[in-house]
């Protein structure tokens, strides 16, 4: 339903005026970027009325512009005496299954035939990629989307996102893609020069310590590569180049070696 209020010119044009909107709104479909496409509520054939009302309010005062307000509200509506005989349930029995038709991703890769692409599934070891390339298979084949999906344990949007891949990359794009992880922080020729200071050892006039502590490392990595890392990372990467914290075993002050060997000759034997 419209509503158009305004002056109407000679022209039976309005150049100043206002146009309200009514939308009955029997389904709706939640839309997202392709290849990812909500396809549920989509003209469901028990709609015998509007399930909600949109209404938009569109101002103009000029022909070249107009200030356009949506509501975006779905309010629920009762059943109106409107003719819609279009939208009666007995002509949107096949508006899903024209959906689905519309929405299918067309498999535009055709140097695999179907008993090749069965026999490169059974030389494959990775089980999921076995799944998606029968799935396709199935497609070639003639077996419908949903078909298809359910016999190789998947759904028909996963098949859908499976076959752009496919498209794409062929075979090899139906594999798993593994991250490779966070940037290491020193490079290769990094680490070979952290690992020769630490066999060195530090300079005590270039370095102020006697020995390497994590905490001195960490400065000298900052200084000598401009790596700023913690303190305990500073371990873990002398741990991954094979280095371990060894300490002395603890003595007293005090004691006399030469009364712990008179000791020990005194004990009885075992």
């Amino acid at each position: 339903m419209a509503i158009a209020t305004g002056t109407l010119t000679d022209r039976h044009l309005i150049n100043t005026g206002t146009l309200a909107l009514r939308f009955d709104v029997y389904a709706w479909t939640p839309t997202l970027p392709d290849p990812y496409v909500g396809n549920f509520h989509i003209c469901r054939p028990d709609i015998d009325r509007p399930r909600a009302l949109l209404g938009a309010l569109v101002r103009w005062t000029t022909l070249e512009a107009a200030q356009v307000n949506f509501t975006g509200e779905v309010i629920p509506t009762a059943l109106s005496s409107d003719s819609r005989d279009s939208l009666r349930p007995e002509n949107l029995n096949h508006c899903h299954q024209e959906m689905e038709v519309l929405m299918a991703i067309e498999i535009t890769r055709t140097d695999m035939s179907t008993s090749e692409l069965r026999a490169a599934a059974a030389r494959t070891k990775d089980a999921k990629a076995v799944r998606r390339i029968l799935a396709i298979a199935l497609v070639l084949e003639g077996a419908d989307r949903k078909t298809a999906a359910e016999a190789c344990g998947m759904d028909r949007q996963t098949l859908r996102d499976w076959v752009h891949r496919y498209n794409a990359e062929g075979i090899t794009g139906l594999s798993n893609r593994y991250w490779a992880g966070p940037t290491p922080l020193l490079n290769s020729e990094q680490k070979a020069e952290l690992a020769r200071m630490v066999r060195e050892g530090p300079d005590l006039e270039a370095d102020g310590v006697v020995r390497w502590r994590c905490v001195d490392l960490k400065r000298k990595i900052e200084d000598r590569f401009g790596v700023v890392m913690h303190e305990r990372t500073v371990g873990k990467q002398l741990a991954a180049l094979g280095f371990r914290r060894l300490s002395v075993r603890p003595q007293h002050p005090k004691s006399d070696p030469l009364a712990q060997e008179a000791f020990k000759k005194t004990l009885p034997r075992r």
